[in-house]
């Protein structure tokens, strides 16, 4: 999702660009030119501190899309080298290691995705209840 970024004022989306590519607050702010008590405004303004969540969760998206992209040719060079007698039992060892680390931290994941979309299945029907009865009476 692109960041929200129609509210925000020309110098604002420049700075948050900033801040997304990597800059300091102060460097964002040196950047556009804006003063540091600017620079501590936008960091204080609500549609700024969303405009950065949402233009942080596009790069981290595009970082795990980039991931998922190679991740079967990875597991299987790890599985090679496992496999391989041929190859030293530290390298072995290490890359055994890699792959039940990515294995667990997987499952982990995939856990924790399905335990909070219940969650939120529960909050929503909640919400929806609290809706029907206030629309009731």
């Amino acid at each position: 999702m692109a960041p929200n970024t129609d509210r925000l004022t020309a110098r604002q989306r420049a700075f948050v660009a900033g801040l997304a590519a990597g800059l300091t607050p102060v460097d964002a702010g040196q950047a556009v030119g804006i003063s540091e008590r600017t620079v501590r405004r936008y960091m204080a303004t609500p549609k700024v501190r969303v405009a950065l969540h949402q233009a942080q969760d596009d790069a981290l998206g595009d970082v795990v899309r980039k991931l998922n992209a190679d991740s079967r040719r990875m597991l299987d060079v790890l599985l090679s080298i496992a496999r391989d007698t041929e190859t030293a039992a530290g390298v072995r060892v290490s890359a055994c290691r890699a792959w039940l680390d990515t294995a667990f931290k997987a499952r982990e994941l995939l856990d924790l995705a399905e335990r909070m979309g219940e969650l939120e299945r529960r909050l929503q029907e909640k919400n929806d209840e609290s809706e029907r009865a206030a629309a009731a009476g």
